[in-house]
């Protein structure tokens, strides 16, 4: 792959597994709205056309649509004298979303697909098992569950960073082939529906967006293995 593209992936998931486990702080936002990176998505190949994200989905995603959207609302202007303002609306919009004893949206693999949609489930297990094969620690270890969405975006971009390299699993496994299985067996199953109702129930026109954009991406990174 181009280093240009590899490139746009990289900061696309890095991007998104930061705003679905944080609302994104002032100087991020003074960052991604004046620097452009916003008003840019609609060009970037990872949030291109997908016939897989549009079924994770259960509908049509207009990828210019979504990022046109993205910087209508927020133009590079903005990031001169609202950013404040800003972050205030998305914290909100996050705690809502994310937070509490009833998300909107929650955002945890087991509430959605385990029987009782409890947290710290088997899939929450099945996680953390699939992270120590990489040496990995989730962030949040012991505070939040291993299988929630900004930290699944995580490891995903891990393996996309060392698909290149000669690392492998404890077991053996290449990168390639743990970012196949894990998307297979983890996050596809259940991101688009979360996804999907975060930006139904999203106050902000930020986690709106975002939140397709992020499913485009998803499907973008499943065809990026075939490749």
């Amino acid at each position: 792959m181009e280093q240009e593209k590899l490139t746009q992936y990289v900061v696309a998931l890095q991007f998104c597994s930061r705003i679905f486990q944080n609302s994104p702080d002032e100087d991020l936002l003074r960052g991604v709205i004046g620097g452009g990176l916003l008003q840019g998505f609609g060009a970037w190949a990872c949030f291109r056309p997908s016939e897989l994200a549009e079924k994770l989905w259960n509908g049509v995603l207009d990828p210019k649509g979504h990022a046109a959207a993205l910087a209508a609302a927020y133009p590079a202007e903005a990031a001169q004298d609202s950013c404040r303002a800003l972050y205030l609306d998305l914290h909100m919009d996050h705690l809502a979303l994310f937070s509490g004893p009833q998300p909107a949206a929650a955002p945890w693999e087991s509430v959605w697909r385990e029987k009782d949609r409890l947290l710290f489930g088997r899939r929450t297990q099945e996680v953390r098992d699939c992270y120590r094969e990489w040496g990995i620690a989730a962030e949040r270890d012991g505070h939040e569950p291993e299988d929630h969405l900004g930290l699944e975006l995580a490891f995903i971009l891990f393996l996309v960073q060392n698909m290149g390299g000669a690392v492998a699993s404890s077991q053996g496994q290449s990168p390639k082939a743990a970012l196949a299985a894990f998307m297979d067996g983890h996050i596809l199953a259940w991101a688009g529906d979360c996804l999907k109702k975060t930006s139904e129930c999203a106050s902000t026109v930020f986690y709106r967006e975002m939140s397709a954009l992020c499913c485009l991406l998803l499907g973008n990174v499943r065809a990026l293995v075939q490749e």
